[in-house]
């Protein structure tokens, strides 16, 4: 007997080879439909109005915090998980789609198990057949939860911005309110002073002494805060002008020296001889210049000590430096001192007193013109303030150069 043998159909086999690809198709489909819900957080639901059923994608399962295996979907478990509020407006919703063919979508906070508030945005179109009769509804879910974290970061953020401004006017009004009345009281105080208005005795000098200085000091303190309003308010603007560097430091130091010589300090100067002119505003760098040299006199040791002024051109910058040997600052303090109204302690405050905007200040100038400042110490011997500063304004901006101490060359 024979044996029979089947001949293979060329036909059958195409028709196989297509369907095993159009099945992998359909499931390479399937798998990127479900990578794009997830990165989304965007599933699908559909209710067949007819039987009630509920049929939800893999993401609206990971949305709600249900597990498809232990869990029917169904109208009821949906509106279960809304707060009475959000549940009276969702019925309603729903109710005015199918009955009056209102546009269903809307924002809601759903509950999950975990007892975790998440944030939805939902929308659905209803499905009649040619009577107009509903027969199912269709729509999308998806997880806003990060959006509403940023949308209300966001406002959050504009109000305080709202609120800063607001402040940075106030004292902007304030300070001018409170200057000219506080110019008048040094004024006449430096009149009575010089017997214009008769002579003093010794008492009566010691007191307009205290009204001088006090008023001074409060005067001071006012145009700080006014500097920092303006500068905070972006409404300080700097004179670019060629200005002579070694002179501006030498009418600082004019202004110190009184100090100086009762805190037995002295200023030493150590210029480059190739950096005698810079572009930059003259009363603000005298103003850095000022603060600088102010908290190296202020923070000098008690038998005196060395403030050094140094200044040195490095390619397209001018790095300067003002260095103590004053007490120096300890290192975890030293994040501190750029801060607006920052104390290193209240020891410090009550013994050297001040409000710290010195420092702040002068951090905001130097950047203003482009450059960069920092700060390096060690506790008890000395400490070194260096800056950056563009040596043309065109050129702007800081530029890495060699930015460490003098002290640790």
């Amino acid at each position: 007997m024979k044996k029979s043998s089947i001949i293979p159909d060329p036909d059958i086999d195409r028709v196989n080879a297509k369907l095993k690809q159009s099945e992998e198709a359909l499931r390479r489909s399937k798998e990127c439909f479900s990578k794009a819900e997830k990165i989304a957080h965007l599933g699908y639901w559909e209710w067949d109005m007819a039987t009630n059923e509920l049929i939800w994608s893999d993401e609206v399962y990971r949305l709600y915090g249900l597990d498809p295996e232990k869990v029917v979907p169904t109208y009821e478990t949906v509106v279960s998980t809304l707060s009475a509020e959000t549940r009276d407006w969702f019925i309603k919703a729903i109710d005015d789609a199918i009955n009056n063919n209102a546009p269903f979508e809307g924002e809601y906070a759903l509950t999950r198990p975990d007892g975790s508030l998440i944030h939805t945005h939902t929308i659905g179109e209803v499905f009649r057949d040619k009577n107009g009769k509903p027969l199912s509804m269709f729509g999308v879910v998806q997880d806003i939860t990060e959006r509403k974290k940023a949308d209300k970061l966001l406002l959050e953020n504009l109000r305080l911005e709202a609120a800063d401004k607001a402040k940075s006017e106030f004292l902007s009004a304030m300070s001018h309110e409170l200057r000219t009345p506080l110019n008048a009281v040094i004024g006449f105080s430096e009149l009575l002073k010089m017997n214009t208005m008769g002579t003093l005795n010794e008492k009566q000098e010691n007191y307009v002494d205290n009204i001088r200085y006090g008023g001074k000091h409060l005067l001071n303190i006012i145009t700080d805060i006014l500097d920092l309003s303006k500068i905070e308010a972006g409404k300080m603007e700097l004179t670019i002008e060629k200005t002579s560097l070694p002179e501006a430091i030498d009418e600082t130091i004019n202004l110190m020296n009184e100090d100086a010589i009762k805190k037995k300090v002295t200023f030493i100067k150590e210029l480059d001889p190739q950096i005698v002119f810079i572009e930059a505003d003259k009363q603000r760098l005298k103003q850095i210049f000022f603060n600088l040299l102010s908290n190296a006199v202020k923070f000098s040791k008690e038998e005196g000590g060395t403030v050094t002024i140094a200044a040195k051109k490095e390619r397209d910058m001018a790095r300067i430096s003002v260095s103590d040997t004053g007490i120096g600052i300890i290192e975890e303090d030293l994040k501190k001192l750029f801060r607006e109204f920052e104390q290193l302690d209240s020891g410090i405050g009550r013994k050297y007193g001040g409000t710290g905007l010195g420092l702040a200040i002068s951090k905001k100038l130097v950047e203003l013109h482009g450059g960069k400042i920092r700060v390096e110490s060690e506790f008890g011997k000395w400490t070194s303030f260096i800056f950056l500063l563009p040596m043309t304004a065109h050129e702007g901006g800081f530029a890495e150069a060699d930015y460490t101490s003098p002290r640790t060359k």
